[in-house]
């Protein structure tokens, strides 16, 4: 009997290293995973600390060019517009206006208009 009573313990000694094996895979395994896990939370974290914020702040940049752009298309057409006013405050652009736009005339002048011709039908020849 003492031989099966060695065979016990060996079988015993053996279970419990297969056992200590196996809950050593299964603590580096949940390590993996944890790791992993961890890894991708951190990546995430990450992405919405660094990258959604670049990115807006490379959008905000963009409108930011085109806004400019665009006043200063609006300041120059505001520049134009000032001195077509300043042009247009003048008694000679005022007159001409009058004269070209409402056939006006000055009181002591006379206004003549040339009609153009009139086109007929060209008479037959007599013979």
């Amino acid at each position: 009997m003492s031989s099966s009573t060695g065979a016990r313990r060996s079988t015993p000694a053996v279970s419990d290293r297969d056992d200590e094996l196996e809950r050593a895979e299964r603590t580096r395994r949940r390590f993996v995973i944890t790791g992993a896990v961890t890894i991708g939370f951190v990546a995430v974290l990450l992405l919405f600390a660094f990258v959604f914020p670049t990115r807006t702040y490379v959008e905000q940049r963009q409108d930011l060019s085109r806004e400019r752009e665009r006043l200063e298309v609006l300041q120059e057409e505001n520049a134009r517009l000032a001195a077509r006013i300043a042009e247009l405050q003048t008694e000679t652009e005022v007159e001409r206006i009058a004269r070209e736009q409402f056939n006006m005339v000055r009181p002591d002048e006379e206004a003549y208009a040339i009609l153009p011709p009139t086109t007929t039908a060209p008479s037959p020849l007599p013979g």
